[in-house]
């Protein structure tokens, strides 16, 4: 996840320079936080998506191997 999105220093820094009062920006900064934080928190993960991808490539070559085989078996059981 990008630390970029929950940098409420920063976000509470930029409304206190905006005129709104400490109490008030941090309690914005840490709503916006934690919206961010619900709005990205079942995202999937570079090691997710490779996860993903390896299982894809296992069931395929499954796939691949079995309908070679299953072509074969059909081959040898009525020959041309």
């Amino acid at each position: 996840m990008n630390n970029a999105l929950h940098d409420t220093l920063s976000i509470s820094k930029k409304l206190k320079g905006a005129g709104m009062n400490e109490p008030q920006a941090e309690a914005v900064a840490e709503a916006i936080h934690g919206s961010f934080k619900d709005a990205t928190g079942n995202l999937a993960t570079k090691e997710d998506l490779s996860a993903l991808e390896a299982r894809l490539v296992w069931r395929l070559f499954l796939l691949i191997t079995g309908t070679a085989g299953l072509a074969l078996a059909i081959t040898r059981l009525f020959p041309p």
